[in-house]
């Protein structure tokens, strides 16, 4: 079997099948990042490449005739260290084996197998495109398999055995360093030129590592200006030599020689190909060389390569791409590893050598060239100096990747350190290095990077504070939050076309505490884009050492200088979870995900940042409509006490509660949605560190019965505020917030149904500051603002009587569970008439509780909304008929009628929308049979790349002479009622413009 007969059988589209070998022009069909066109281009095993499979500019699945069997582990050695396809399917003498790209066996030193032809159809395309392939292989293609984990294992342990030896961390960290750096000029086989040597292996690194003598000697020969390379990487100062035993550089040798330091074992170590270090492994290797410890107090992290590549290609590529000027000035504020430097670097390197028509490399005006590029064009702060050093190491491998191995041996390193990369506190203004930078008043293109996070970071005293107050700007930090004041310390640095993007942590954009942050960057920036990735929190920095809940968003944005920002116009997408983006981080977007707003809209709707992450335009009218309601907060609070319960410690106090005895004790756990359970404990506390006082004693009358209790948790299956009135008299803690003081039990009924209902978790969902944003949690304020709905009561009390049952019968019918659940549904339906919900009101609640909320807390059974839909499905009809009711009254006159045409199949759906005569006219909505070559008809009907239209972008629309159409992947949450409103409107938009252009 060839490699064609591969791509017959698979049914790999032309858009999606990028031939290397044969196409010369396959770079202009698809926006790889550089680092990768260049692996594939100049790696003398990767450079065979045949084919691959690319999905969202991803190279998924690698193709290669592998002619020569002696080169056949070399082969599967780069492919593993290449570190970014998960299949290569390769073919041997006509034999055709599928192999795991992120796994290698250390014994064979092959890829481990997936099987050979008989599982070809595994990797079909539409078993690809839909996700089923990734599915069934997710495990095995597990990112700890991956050449960069496994690298960071070895050296991780090597550098806590250095530090058990005596070794400081800096001083460990730079050993290793140089160590890396000595492999990968050996493996890029770069003459060294030492002891009558030309060109070592990794024997004679380890032969000179056994005598310190020797070490320190070939040490100098690489760093000495006239043997060697210059520079100021992990430079060592000559009384830090004296502190490095033998027994350090013994574990260096281990380390090299293969050995797993952990367990004796083998490791994968010689399996390494250091001349393709992923850059990966670079960025975390800054992780653990700041140490654990250092990265939970700063809350530094790492940034996921898929993150950079997308704001480097949001900012430098486009500015590069603009016109023929290669510089590009850029700064990190908080560098890190230096990677946004390193990629803005390689990006500027490419236009510089497209510019120059360089063909050559071998000549000293290039190797000055980039020099030149690197000290114009490349600065970079940060206050750790293992931060710093790692970010001059990557740089200057950037440096060499555009060098041929002769060319190297007579490169010299520019000196970076305390001119282009800056150890210093941002905010240390008084700091020699920085203020000369500011001084030279340099014209910055862009400033990018990944400020830390530390809520609370900013400390008193810090240089941080005195920067704030000295400005009048630290009341503007919500939570004194470290990222939020690298945005105003950015402005110090920025001309007027200057463009900025830093990632943050979601929660700015939300919480209370932050309004006035919000209000500052709203008045004083023009923001062009908010790139949300909260609902993907738990899988954005996966990789990390601490790969906690991290809510991240990037904000992209320019220093307003004075001038008004409300017409700004910005650009907001929310990324959505999907199996590809937790396997391979591909965005995958709706056109629902990206929506434009007005800067004003922002500033006078502060709950309309949440609103674009899970609703659109059609939830934030309807939200606005709901504002317009008296909220249960304005309805209780000239009778109500809205208070949170005792605490049992608060620093050293101590209250005397003595006058409680003999009072109930009620649990958080005995708080169920419409039950309170009356069989409670009796109040055993004679002190606590809190209770509510007044006068000085123990106010009793806010655990005076009758109360609504409010538990401080949300339901997490459904975002539902747990609520109930407790009928006795009864002391809670301070995880139940209670509303007393109110003697009408319909008043609490109607507060209590409004609380539990659908309603509030929509609002919940669409509004609050934390749900789907961090953890699932409501604060008070935000629970008491919900409206208030009148006519509760009935449905209320009969509901308590039905959760009574189910909390204290030993066995719960069937028909008790129906009869909880329509009871239920009749106080929903009941909330939504109080408040005069529409139907398309009615259809974004829906979608809210059957699609958003499932999906964005991963609720048992969220699956299903991924699922694809039966040919006979009512949610088709559904959809279908929101069409139907828009355009019937228009087109159905003069002998003719609108009619809707489904195909559907099993991967697809396509409809169509026809206005026909009426005498061919049977029904308003026609399912066509089942058509298995819809993708054929959508390529047919589009000129776009179908693959990422459809299963990346998820859907292709347009207008023909006779008709108009959609086609979007059989998924259920795409062919929602709700969703039909959102297309049938952008439909409607088309026509109004279409119009307007033939007149």
């Amino acid at each position: 079997m060839n490699l064609q007969e591969i791509y017959t059988t698979l049914n790999l589209t032309e858009d999606c099948l990028i031939r290397v070998s044969s196409d010369k022009d396959w770079k202009k069909k698809v926006a790889l990042p550089s680092r990768i066109y260049r692996l594939l281009e100049k790696n003398e095993l990767l450079k065979t490449l045949d084919a691959f499979f690319c999905f969202d500019n991803k190279p998924l699945i690698l193709f290669f005739n592998l002619e020569d069997s002696n080169k056949k582990q070399a082969l599967h050695k780069a492919i593993w260290n290449f570190n970014e396809s998960p299949i290569a399917i390769i073919v041997e003498n006509n034999a055709v084996e599928i192999f795991n790209g992120f796994s290698i066996d250390e014994n064979t030193k092959l890829l481990k197998s997936f099987g050979t032809a008989d599982k070809l159809n595994d990797f079909t395309y539409f078993e690809l495109v839909t996700g089923k392939t990734w599915e069934k292989y997710q495990n095995d293609l597990n990112h700890k398999n991956r050449v960069d984990y496994k690298l960071l294992e070895n050296i991780e342990v090597a550098q806590g055995l250095m530090i058990n030896h005596g070794l400081s961390q800096t001083l460990s960290n730079s050993l290793i360093g140089k160590i890396i750096f000595y492999r990968y000029l050996i493996d890029r086989k770069v003459r060294l030129n030492y002891q009558g040597k030309e060109r070592w292996d990794n024997g004679d690194l380890c032969q000179c590592l056994s005598n310190k003598g020797d070490f320190l000697d070939f040490v100098r020969h690489l760093e000495s200006r006239e043997t060697g390379f210059n520079g100021d990487m992990f430079r060592i100062a000559s009384e830090d030599y004296k502190l490095i035993s033998q027994d350090a550089l013994n574990i260096l040798i281990r380390l090299l020689e293969s050995e797993d330091l952990a367990t004796g074992q083998r490791s994968l170590f010689n399996l390494y190909d250091f001349s393709i270090l992923p850059i990966e492994f670079i960025s975390n290797m800054y992780e653990k060389f700041i140490g654990v410890d250092k990265q939970n107090k700063e809350s530094a992290y790492y940034t996921p390569t898929f993150l950079v590549d997308y704001i480097i290609a949001e900012t430098v590529e486009k500015h590069l791409s603009a016109d023929d000027n290669y510089n590009c000035r850029i700064l990190d504020p908080s560098c890190g590893s230096g990677i946004f430097l390193v990629e803005s670097l390689r990006r500027i390197i490419e236009k510089y050598v497209k510019v120059k028509k360089i063909k050559n490399t071998n000549t000293e005006s290039f190797r000055e060239g980039l020099k030149k590029l690197v000290c114009d064009n490349i600065f970079g702060i940060d206050k750790d100096y293992n931060a710093v050093q790692v970010a001059i190491f990557s740089i200057y491998l950037t440096l060499l990747d555009y060098q041929e191995p002769a060319d190297i041996e007579n490169f010299k390193f520019p000196n970076l350190y305390g001119k282009n990369l800056i150890c210093s506190d941002t905010f240390d203004v008084d700091n020699a290095e920085l203020k000369e930078l500011e001084g030279k008043k340099l014209q910055f293109d862009f400033i990018i990077g990944n400020p830390p996070w530390k809520r609370g970071g900013v400390k008193k005293g810090s240089y941080c504070e005195k920067y704030l107050k000295q400005r009048g700007l630290l009341n503007n930090i919500g939570n004194r939050e470290l990222a939020q004041t690298f945005v105003l310390r950015s402005m110090d640095f920025t001309s007027p076309n200057t463009q900025c993007a830093l990632i943050l942590v979601s929660k700015v954009l939300y919480n209370i505490d932050s309004k006035k942050f919000r209000s500052f960057i709203l008045e004083h920036l023009y923001i062009n884009q908010v790139l949300e990735l909260a609902p993907v929190r738990k899988e954005v920095f996966n990789k990390s050492n601490d790969p906690a809940v991290a809510p991240a968003c990037v904000l992209f944005y320019k220093n307003a200088n004075g001038e008004s920002t409300d017409s700004n116009v910005i650009n907001h997408i929310a990324l959505k979870p999907s199996r590809f983006f937790t396997m391979f981080k591909v965005f995958s977007l709706t056109r629902n995900d990206i929506q434009e707003i007005q800067q004003d809209k922002l500033r006078k709707y502060d709950y309309l940042w949440k609103v674009l992450v899970y609703g659109s335009y059609l939830d934030f009218i309807f939200i606005k409509r709901l504002k317009t309601y008296k909220t249960i907060i304005e309805t209780i609070k000239s009778q109500g006490i809205i208070k949170q319960g005792y605490k049992n410690k608060d620093g050293d106090k101590r209250i005397d509660t003595r006058v409680l005895t003999g009072w109930h004790l009620l649990q958080n756990k005995t708080i169920k949605p419409f039950y309170c359970s009356n069989e409670l404990l009796e109040w055993d506390k004679p002190y606590v560190g809190y209770i509510y006082r007044r006068n000085s004693k123990v106010d009793t009358s806010i655990y005076t019965a009758p109360f609504v209790t409010i538990k401080n948790g949300i339901q997490s299956d459904d975002l539902k505020i747990v609520s109930a009135i407790c009928f006795i008299n009864a002391v809670y803690n301070d995880s139940i917030t209670a509303i007393s003081g109110i003697q009408d039990e319909t008043v609490l009924r109607n507060i209590v149904g409004t609380l539990n209902s659908s309603v509030s978790a929509y609002q919940n969902l669409l509004t609050f500051s934390s749900s789907g944003i961090e953890r699932e949690f409501a604060n008070d304020k935000e629970k008491l603002s919900l409206p208030y709905c009148h006519n509760l009561s009935e449905l209320v009390e009969a509901m308590e009587r039905l959760a009574k049952e189910e909390h204290t019968s030993t066995l719960i019918t069937p028909s008790l569970e129906q009869s909880i659940q329509e009871q239920r549904q009749k106080i929903d339906e009941l909330i939504c008439k109080e408040f005069d919900c529409s139907q398309l009101e009615l259809d974004l609640i829906d979608y809210a509780t059957n699609v958003s909320i499932p999906i964005a807390i991963k609720a048992k059974g969220y699956e299903r909304a991924f699922q694809p839909i039966k040919k006979d499905d009512a949610l088709l009809t559904n959809y279908a008929q929101v069409y139907i009711d828009r355009y019937s009254n228009s087109f159905n006159r003069n002998g003719k009628r609108f009619m809707v045409d489904i195909h559907h199949s099993e991967q697809m759906i396509g409809m169509f929308f026809r206005v026909i005569d009426e005498k061919y006219f049977t029904e308003e909505i026609l399912f066509s049979q089942t058509d298995d070559n819809l993708l054929a008809l959508a390529t047919k009907l589009s000129s776009q790349r179908i693959t990422d239209r459809l299963f990346v972008q998820k859907d292709i629309r347009g207008f023909e002479k006779e008709f108009f159409y959609i086609f979007k992947p059989n998924e259920k949450r795409l062919w929602h009622k709700a969703i039909a409103h959102l297309d049938v409107n952008e439909f409607d938009d088309a026509m109004l413009r279409a119009g307007r252009v033939n007149k």
